[in-house]
């Protein structure tokens, strides 16, 4: 924002807009699994779409969530307005930087969105037509 101004807009509006993804660990699915955004109040004052999960191996999320060091402090909806610093500069963080930009120049990779493409093929969703659509935009797509 030019000259230290803030934007502001109604939270009609912002609601519309803001999306968050929660990452959690895999675990068998049925109509009485716990869902952490069921239980987060917050996650009332959004649109039902504006709140979605990915869920990772749980030997992935172990690493991802408890054990890889964190690139950010936790940005919890009370810190929203608050003062937040960046991320640290010490060398745990160096490191965790660098793991993450080689995740994404794999991620762009031909060759990392094919294994992606074939690690999809594998899950139950593949029954839906948008994650087949996706599997063959990844297979299709030119190195980026």
């Amino acid at each position: 924002m030019a000259g230290g101004e803030e934007e502001r807009a109604p939270w009609s509006v912002i609601r519309t807009k803001v999306r968050f993804v929660g990452v959690t660990s895999r675990e068998k699915t049925s109509p009485k699994t716990w869902r952490w955004h069921q239980h987060a109040g917050w996650t009332d004052a959004l649109p039902a779409d504006a709140v979605v999960n990915v869920s990772l191996d749980p030997y992935a999320w172990s690493y991802f969530g408890d054990y890889q060091t964190k690139l950010h402090r936790s940005f919890r909806p009370k810190d929203w307005t608050a003062d937040i610093d960046g991320p640290g500069r010490d060398e745990k963080t160096r490191a965790a930087l660098a793991q993450a930009v080689g995740i994404v120049r794999y991620g762009r990779s031909k060759e990392g969105r094919q294994a992606l493409a074939r690690a999809m093929t594998s899950e139950p969703a593949i029954a839906e037509s948008w994650l087949r659509t996706l599997v063959t935009h990844l297979n299709r797509s030119g190195d980026a």
